[in-house]
């Protein structure tokens, strides 16, 4: 096994600084305040699963950020709304998103109680959310309209 050359070395330390120095800017550790609002409502039999605070908490753990602000206070870009629901069959879920990213999505659940579908539901909030902010992060609209000059 041959040793990395000194100038290999070199490069390498480059990048653990350059890396260091990223996570340290403002920009690494800023949080951006949430851009969609949380409305959850929970028809009857259903109050055991989470309402709007709850559920936010769930999609911030998962996360590793706030992405949600519960009710329609605050104005934000997307809207998500939850109704929760419990029938003969068990536990059911519309989520549905209104904004720049819309959809809607149903979820159900056998279980006897509400847990395993607010997990869900959570996981599929995070997802639709980290993956719109990702989208908006990455993407170059001014990048792409000077590459179509």
């Amino acid at each position: 096994m041959d040793l990395p050359s000194r100038t290999e070395r070199a490069r390498h330390a480059a990048y653990l600084v350059l890396a260091a120095l990223l996570c340290l800017s403002p920009r690494c550790h800023a949080q951006a305040s949430p851009r969609a609002s949380l409305v959850v409502t929970r028809g009857d039999g259903a109050q055991d699963c989470p309402d709007g605070a709850q559920l936010a908490g769930q999609v911030r753990a998962i996360a590793g950020r706030d992405v949600l602000s519960v009710g329609l206070a605050a104005p934000t870009e997307t809207w998500v709304q939850v109704t929760m629901t419990r029938g003969f069959t068990g536990y059911s879920a519309q989520i549905s998103a209104l904004g720049p990213h819309r959809g809607t999505r149903s979820l159900d659940d056998l279980g006897p109680s509400c847990a395993s579908l607010a997990d869900a539901v959570a996981v599929t909030i995070a997802i639709f959310l980290t993956l719109e902010a990702s989208r908006r992060q990455f993407s170059a609209p001014a990048l792409y309209k000077s590459a179509r000059r």
